[in-house]
């Protein structure tokens, strides 16, 4: 059967209708409208990406715009930016023995069905791994802890880093991110040794290499994954004791950060919240940093910190009372703000909608998908920053 594209062209011969009239069509037809470039080019920006990689091949041109640094960071923006979510996407892990499998469903689904069901993805690897983080498109996987997978799902592209061996004992804390100011992805990793010494490293992508970093403040920490927020990552400190020359205090609960430009260490004052048997955690908020008070698993403050590195700006914006008992989960929760002001929040295994107008709550339903124990964002990008790497596979 003839194609759409075909019959408009003229290809296709209508046995009902004259030779001449079908030359006629085919001339007429012919003649198309040519669209400016830079009308072209506004509307490739505003393509998914599966469809950009096929529209790849249609010229030399549209090769090259399509590949450009310019045309993929501005895709990328108006993708990140795009209030509808329409190139978010959630990533989830299911565990099973030995190997995790992955699935990927759409945000503006969660936010709009009460049902969703997710989709395999095709992951590079087979053992088990941990999802640390996503920027940019860009996700990092962690096998054990010396190795690390910068993997783009989108165009199915990645790149193995490895780290030196270490004999970790206790505690281990990780982050993924990007330095806006040297355009570079960077990799930290914690780890305390057999000797009781904490040893941090940090990678550089641009550099391809592994480096010691200095002057972390002594004392406890959180283990697990960091969060990032304006350039820095940032993670909950569970213990008090003096740091710096001039005796300042870090107190049970303030947050510690690492800015990944200039490589130094800083604190943010946690808010003022109730004193009662609780569980802090932190999350990020459209673009800010925000904590989540889970009270004696039944209900949870939510914080946002409305201007970054200011104690008073910190502000109570939610207070979210469960109907389910959420004790076993005590993941970082996910935060997603629709346009209609209603919050996704993903919380261990349990997906909910929360409601502020009217305080509600909403748990959504994903079929064929009992356990999601590693969840994170991301958004579909080109971005590719290993290109001319001979080690980055597909």
């Amino acid at each position: 059967m003839e194609t759409e594209a075909e019959y408009s062209l003229g290809i296709f011969q209508d046995p009902t209708v004259s030779s001449e009239t079908q030359m006629e069509n085919a001339q007429s037809s012919a003649i198309l409208p040519t669209l400016p470039s830079e009308l072209i080019n506004e509307i490739l920006l505003r393509l998914p990406v599966k469809t950009l990689l096929r529209f790849r091949s249609v010229s030399k041109s549209w090769l090259a715009l399509i590949s450009s640094p310019q045309f993929i960071n501005t895709h990328l923006s108006l993708s990140a930016n795009n209030k509808d979510y329409t190139h978010h996407r959630l990533i989830l892990s299911l565990s099973r023995p030995n190997k995790k499998n992955l699935n990927v469903c759409s945000v503006r689904s969660l936010l709009k069905e009460s049902v969703v069901e997710p989709c395999g993805l095709d992951c590079p690897l087979k053992d088990k791994f941990q999802i640390l983080d996503s920027v940019n498109g860009l996700i990092c996987l962690m096998v054990g802890v010396e190795a690390f997978f910068i993997w783009n799902p989108s165009i199915r592209k990645f790149k193995k880093v490895t780290a030196e061996a270490v004999e970790r004992y206790g505690q281990k804390v990780f982050g993924f991110g990007y330095d806006e100011l040297q355009d570079d992805y960077k990799i930290l990793r914690m780890c305390m040794t057999t000797s009781y010494e904490l040893k941090v490293e940090l990678y550089s992508l641009k550099s391809d290499s592994w480096r010691i970093v200095d002057d972390f403040p002594a004392g406890r920490r959180q283990s697990g994954l960091a969060k990032l927020v304006n350039g820095k990552l940032h993670w909950v400190n569970f213990d008090s004791h003096p740091w710096g020359n001039e005796g300042d205090i870090i107190s049970f609960g303030d947050i510690i950060s690492f800015d990944l430009a200039d490589e130094k260490w800083g604190k943010l004052e946690k808010p003022c919240y109730r004193k009662r048997d609780f569980c802090n955690k932190l999350g990020v908020l459209g673009s800010d940093l925000c904590m989540f008070n889970d009270y004696e698993n039944t209900f949870a403050d939510v914080w946002v910190m409305k201007e970054y590195g200011v104690k008073e700006s910190w502000a109570k914006i939610y207070t979210i009372n469960f109907s389910h008992d959420i004790s076993k989960y005590c993941w970082s929760p996910l935060f997603c703000k629709s346009n209609e002001g209603e919050v996704l929040l993903v919380y261990g295994s349990r997906f909910m909608i929360y409601s502020p107008k009217d305080d509600s709550i909403k748990y959504l339903e994903l079929a064929n998908f009992k356990f999601g124990f590693d969840a994170n964002f991301y958004v579909e990008s080109l971005v590719f920053p290993f290109a001319n790497d001979p080690r980055t596979q597909q």
